[in-house]
């Protein structure tokens, strides 16, 4: 997950705002940052029962 300002200030000064060029402005800044992406493995069921007891 990325926080919506990091987005933001990737792009640097934006005029005009919709949800056809905000989605835009994420799927680029998501291809630009391909190469830090993690993923992540959620625990299982039984190991979070364990954690919250």
């Amino acid at each position: 997950m990325e926080s919506g300002i990091q987005i933001k200030l990737s792009s640097g000064s934006n005029r005009g705002k919709n949800d056809e060029i905000d989605a835009y402005r994420i799927s680029d800044y998501a291809c630009t940052q391909l190469h830090k992406l993690r993923f992540y493995q959620f625990l299982s069921e039984a190991t979070t029962r364990l954690q919250n007891s």
